[in-house]
């Protein structure tokens, strides 16, 4: 393990719009999103400043797992160049950009973003 979150996991790691999150809660998001996944796979992490991201980021991390963080605003153009050039095992991306990878197989969907 790279932190030691669960050490902290009643204090508040989160503030967002929808509530807190403790450290925890934290924890056992990013477990939950990283458990698919074997470590030093590559993923693309589509970032915007939100909690399911922020899970995500901590998830790979956590377990060895290499995020390239992209802008969840990037143009579509330029993510799939990106993703032809680096060739991601995975992407975590938000819900609302799912179609644009076309037949990829959804593993896990968590608040706004799937995997």
């Amino acid at each position: 393990m790279l932190w030691n979150l669960s050490a902290f996991e009643r204090r508040t790691a989160l503030i967002a719009a929808q509530g807190t999150m403790t450290y925890g809660d934290l924890c056992a998001a990013a477990e939950r999103i990283a458990a698919p996944l074997r470590e030093r796979t590559l993923v693309f992490l589509l970032a915007r400043n939100s909690p399911a991201a922020i899970a995500g980021y901590v998830g790979f991390l956590q377990h060895g797992i290499v995020p390239v963080m992209v802008d969840a605003a990037l143009d579509t153009e330029l993510l799939m160049a990106l993703r032809t050039a680096y060739r991601p095992s995975y992407v975590w991306i938000p819900a609302e950009r799912v179609a644009e990878f076309g037949a990829a197989r959804e593993v896990l969907h968590w608040e706004e973003y799937v995997l």
